[in-house]
């Protein structure tokens, strides 16, 4: 049996590899337009802007969403090795996990008062930033597989990505902290701690996806003749 690097190889041609692609794809747009998001809020977009913004993220979330399932339905149909189909679809299912954090994140800050979002200010922006990067290197680890090469340099990037991002979120909370008891009502406290952790979420993802690849993309020792 080829491991999953060799599989994206030999049926690079198919439609399943096409799908998988494009759903990767949709998931890195759903974190591009959350950083959209966070910056239009925090150059003082008007609510009506920022609900704009997070409704496309919902309706892309959405679509990822369906070509998930439209990658389940073609694997079930073609003659694939049942642990190679159980891979990728396991491989699709962490890469929406990825989409429904940012999904998550987005319909956060829309319920929010935007004056709080913005009251997390850099810390929050490098955090949603850095989350990007930690999607970004899974992107080229999922390009790199299809092309056949070898992956393990790439997953280390994502690790250390993801690392800064806990690093991030770390700084974030400590400096919330600070904030005087009472600035924040309790339901609002409640609601910016839950986007701070599905930004989080996204970068725990990645990496989550990203260790799957290096764990199905290990090849099996050849036997000596």
């Amino acid at each position: 049996m080829p491991d999953l690097a060799g599989w994206f190889r030999i049926r690079r041609e198919e439609k399943s590899i096409h799908l998988i692609d494009e759903h990767s794809r949709k998931v890195f747009s759903c974190v591009m337009e959350l950083v959209n998001l966070v910056d239009l809020v925090m150059n003082e977009g008007s609510p009506e802007e920022v609900f704009i913004v997070a409704r496309r993220i919902n309706e892309m979330e959405h679509e990822a969403d369906i070509m998930r399932r439209n990658v389940l339905d073609v694997l079930s149909e073609g003659k694939l090795d049942p642990s190679e189909r159980e891979d990728l679809v396991h491989l699709t299912k962490r890469l929406d996990a990825i989409a429904n954090n940012a999904n998550a994140a987005a319909r956060r800050i829309s319920i929010l008062n935007l004056n709080y979002v913005r009251m997390l200010g850099e810390p929050f922006t490098k955090m949603v930033s850095d989350a990007k990067k930690c999607v970004e290197k899974l992107m080229e680890t999922i390009d790199a597989l299809k092309d056949g090469h070898d992956v393990s340099f790439l997953i280390d990037e994502v690790e250390r990505a993801e690392f800064e991002v806990d690093q991030d979120h770390l700084a974030l909370r400590k400096a919330l902290q600070d904030w005087k008891h009472g600035d924040v009502p309790p339901f609002t406290a409640i609601t910016l701690s839950n986007l701070i952790d599905f930004v989080e979420g996204i970068a725990d993802s990645a990496e989550d996806t990203a260790d799957f690849i290096r764990l199905v993309s290990i090849k099996k020792p050849q036997k000596h003749k």
